[in-house]
């Protein structure tokens, strides 16, 4: 029963795609996972608040800017894993015999300030497995 749109812009384009999303009147918001929408996480979220609209973005920086929730990889576990792969390398391990990851940890990061702002209540089920919660 969703109907999604995507909105696709370049950082030097957001004003447009922000106008685009607009038009569109959507009930949620969902950022993907590009170095674009991370380089311009805080005008995304100051977006999704102005206009009441939950905002879910993939990494824990995307809360911190006012996104309502995050859900994504750890950066802490990306970087111990990294660690990992690469004192197997420093130890004489082939490249080509290492093999390829998925991330191991993920985190869940709860923004009640922004719930507050747009008018939602988290339910006690998502705080409880939230690994942060923002006051």
């Amino acid at each position: 029963g969703l109907e999604l749109h995507r909105v696709e812009y370049a950082s030097r384009e957001l004003a447009a795609g922000l106008e685009m999303l607009r038009d569109v009147h959507p009930d949620c918001v969902l950022a993907a996972r590009h170095p674009t929408n991370i380089a311009v996480r805080d005008r995304l979220a100051g977006f999704a608040l102005e206009h009441r609209l939950p905002l879910l973005g993939p990494s824990q920086e995307f809360a911190g800017a006012g996104a309502l929730l995050s859900y994504g990889p750890s950066v802490l576990g990306l970087w111990r894993q990294l660690a990992g792969l690469t004192a197997r390398l420093l130890e004489g391990a082939a490249p080509g015999d290492i093999p390829v990851q998925q991330p191991i940890k993920f985190e869940l990061v709860v923004n009640l300030k922004a719930a507050r702002a747009i008018g939602l209540e988290v339910a006690p089920s998502i705080l409880i497995r939230a690994d942060e919660v923002i006051e």
